[in-house]
């Protein structure tokens, strides 16, 4: 299990992010090419009201793709996944089909990966060998397009799963057919949002697992 906090850099505001460490494994993401390195948000970032907490700042350019996230196999094939986040995107336009994030373990390997996908009019949910599109209407990702807060959670046992984004109303479920772990580099800090904290989970999350995660980051970081 893996659990990535931009509080833990030691890192100064606007410097280039090259390595980022998990905090459970260790596990770092890496990306050598600097134009491609997301840059660091220090702890005075406002996310929400009073509440404040470093960032990654990613672009349409960066991507944290040299390391490949390891997730658990049972018998060959990965039984349980959670890709999790807490992020803002103060430069989304509003409308369009662009995506605004890509998080995932796997990034192009299409027949291994779990990944989120955020655009102004859609998520899109990908997990072994196929996605789900969800279109929401022109720019009503109220609190997103505006640089709000959004929490988007997938999680997955089984082949069966689910993705989860209470700010937008987002409450889907999906099935897939289970694969061994990817070796392909990741979707991380890819796309123009703000990420908080990040978690890619070898289980999956209880509704219950998923309240207390939600409270914990409303507590620190807002809504």
């Amino acid at each position: 299990d893996y659990w990535w906090n931009p509080d833990t850099l030691s890192l100064s505001d606007g410097d280039n992010v090259a390595s980022f460490a998990d905090s459970v494994n260790g596990l770092a993401m890496t990306e050598g090419t600097t134009a491609a390195q997301p840059t660091f948000k220090d702890s005075t970032y406002v996310w929400s009201g009073s509440k404040t907490a470093a960032a990654i700042v990613a672009t349409d350019s960066t991507n944290m793709a040299d390391t490949a996230i390891p997730l658990k196999e049972t018998g060959g094939v990965v039984t349980a996944c959670t890709v999790a986040v807490i992020l803002k995107d103060p430069t989304n336009p509003g409308s369009g089909s662009s995506w605004r994030c890509l998080l995932g373990p796997g990034g192009d390997d299409t027949a291994k990966r779990f990944a989120i996908g955020l655009a102004a009019n859609h998520v899109r949910v990908h997990y072994p060998g196929g996605f789900d599109m969800h279109s929401t209407a022109e720019g009503s990702w109220v609190g997103y397009t505006s640089g709000g807060i959004i929490t988007p959670i997938l999680t997955a046992s089984g082949g069966s799963g689910s993705i989860t984004i209470p700010e937008m109303s987002i409450d889907e479920t999906f099935s897939y057919t289970e694969a061994a772990s990817s070796t392909s580099g990741p979707y991380f800090g890819y796309k123009p949002a703000y990420l908080g904290e990040v978690l890619v989970l070898s289980k999956e999350l209880t509704a219950s697992e998923i309240t207390q995660l939600r409270s914990y980051w409303a507590n620190k970081y807002g809504s």
